[in-house]
This record gives C-alpha cells, structure tokens and sequence, in this order.
C-alpha cells in the first residue's frame, strides 16, 4: 500500500496523537507549551521534499521523547512525560532530513570516521533499507555476517 506524504493537518495528528484517547494512558506525554507542537509541525514542514516529512518526524519525536523520559523502561514509569522547549532547543531542531542525516553521520565520525570516508558505513545503512525503501529492520547478527571480513567492525554497536 503506498502511502502517501503527510499534509500540515496529518503531521499535526501524528506529533498530538500520542496525547490523545488510548495512548495518552499508555505514553503518559504531555506538550509544555502547549504550542510547541506547532512549532515542530512548522519545521518538519520545511523540508522542501514531501516524502522525507515522515522520517524527519519520525526522527525528531523519537529524539525528543528519549531526551524528556530518559530512563522510560525503568520501573516505576514516570507520573508523566513533558517535553518542553528546552528539549527542542535551537540547536536540535532540524528543518530537512539532510540536516538531521549531516548531524547524525557526523556523531558516528568518532567511531566510525576511517569507514565513512570509505563508503562502508553507507553501505551497512543501505542493508537496513527495504526493496520499497523504507526503514527495515536486521538482526545484528545478520550484519555482523556480511561485514565479519572488515577489521574492526565487531566492536560496533547499533
């Protein structure tokens, strides 16, 4: 099924619906201020590729969630779950899937640097792509297979 790009209505929907009916019981989050949402929506929708609305998204919830609830697999769950401007600070705000993918390669240059300039670690992000290119998902174990003949890949954590 194709799915098609998110309009302004539908981004909206996707940061806000984790507050509403079902899920608010179960992710306990709440937006501080409450306009922050908008200024999300706002920014993914800068991106001038329609089609990367969805991952940049996907991406900047996810980031933004770890950083407001930190420990959210610990026992006792947190009463709630706020994530506020200071989460969403300038300089993690991300207007195109180019900035955010730049900001993230560069975090993997510490570890990874002698395999990025080579083109390897393209090529292992390229085996977690699906035939219809969207995300997909491996075992590490698969991975580690295909790459077991590079010296020092081993040690990489995913």
């Amino acid at each position: 099924m194709e799915l098609l790009p998110l309009n302004r209505q539908g981004v909206h929907e996707a940061i806000t619906g984790v507050t509403k009916k079902e899920l608010k019981d179960l992710y306990l989050l709440k937006f501080d201020p409450a306009s922050l949402p908008n200024a999300l929506c706002e920014d993914v929708l800068k991106d001038k590729n329609s089609s990367r609305i969805t991952p940049l998204l996907q991406y900047q919830l996810k980031k933004l969630f770890e950083k407001a609830a930190p420990h959210w697999d610990a026992r006792p769950k947190p009463a709630q779950v706020v994530i506020s401007e200071v989460h969403y600070s300038p300089e993690f705000r991300k207007e195109s899937l180019e900035e955010m993918l730049d900001q993230e390669m560069a975090l993997l240059d510490r570890d990874w640097g002698e395999y990025r300039d080579k083109g390897l670690l393209l090529d292992v992000l390229d085996q977690y792509i699906t035939a219809q290119f969207t995300a997909g998902s491996r075992r590490d174990e698969e991975i580690f297979s295909i790459y077991r003949h590079v010296p020092g890949f081993e040690p990489f954590s995913f």
